[in-house]
């Protein structure tokens, strides 16, 4: 997609599409609406970015209607040649959540677009500025911000003679945060539960109720003189 003839916003409304897609069928439908706040672009902005990429063959759009005819949420779908070509263009379903400058977003997707499947990528800071459309000085300062913001690792490579080569980018997996960890911890405490309260009430149903008990020794709750009558009538 970045070697496609798109401009930035784009890129980004690319990258913001990529967060809903169907990894089988290439498709979704998200709200313009939608993907106007996650882009944080105006709704004039996000019409010229889809018709760069529909222009481009990178997407198509199919117009949906509800029963009443009434028009809901377009469908849209990466075309198969970027389907087939974009093995590695996993970028985190909260790339555009985490409070990224759209230099940002873009740089940190490139490199995505471009990692082997170790996640490592070897792109010269003048290739990343072409692909991106950024300045030079704007790429290096995009680039410390993901490094200090534990997004990518950066390492310096040097040649037998002492001259320095493409660094090495390493796209950092996504790790589940510590509040997730929590909330996996309590739902698995209340399953707990739930399944000690179900086996509590299996216990419960299993124990003869106490009336019922009463009822099978009222016989020998009777005063001796009902006994003796019971026993002159049988």
């Amino acid at each position: 997609m970045f070697s496609k003839n798109v401009d930035k916003n784009s890129k980004l409304v690319y990258i913001g599409l990529k967060k809903f897609i169907n990894n089988i069928t290439g498709s979704c439908f998200p709200s313009k609406k939608l993907l106007c706040e996650m882009c944080n672009i105006s709704m004039s902005t996000l019409d010229k970015a889809m018709k760069n990429l529909i222009d481009a063959g990178v997407l198509k759009k199919q117009y949906r209607y509800r029963r009443n005819f009434s028009q809901t949420s377009n469908m849209y779908t990466i075309t198969p040649f970027m389907i087939s070509g974009d093995y590695y263009f996993n970028v985190r379903a909260d790339i555009l959540d985490l409070g990224l400058s759209v230099k940002e977003v873009m740089v940190y997707s490139y490199l995505c677009s471009v990692a082997d499947k170790d996640h490592n990528c070897y792109p010269s800071i003048k290739t990343i500025s072409e692909q991106c459309e950024l300045s030079v000085s704007t790429i290096k300062i995009a680039l410390r911000l993901l490094v200090s913001k534990k997004l990518i690792a950066k390492e310096n490579q040097f040649r037998l003679d002492g001259g320095k080569r493409n660094n090495t980018y390493t796209i950092i997996q996504e790790e589940v945060e510590s509040e997730q960890v929590e909330e996996l911890e309590q739902l698995e405490q209340l399953e707990q539960l739930i399944l000690q309260d179900e086996n509590q009430q299996e216990i419960l149903e299993e124990v003869p109720h106490p009336e019922l008990q009463l009822d099978e020794n009222i016989e020998t709750d009777l005063p001796s003189e009902k006994l003796s009558e019971n026993k002159q009538i049988n």
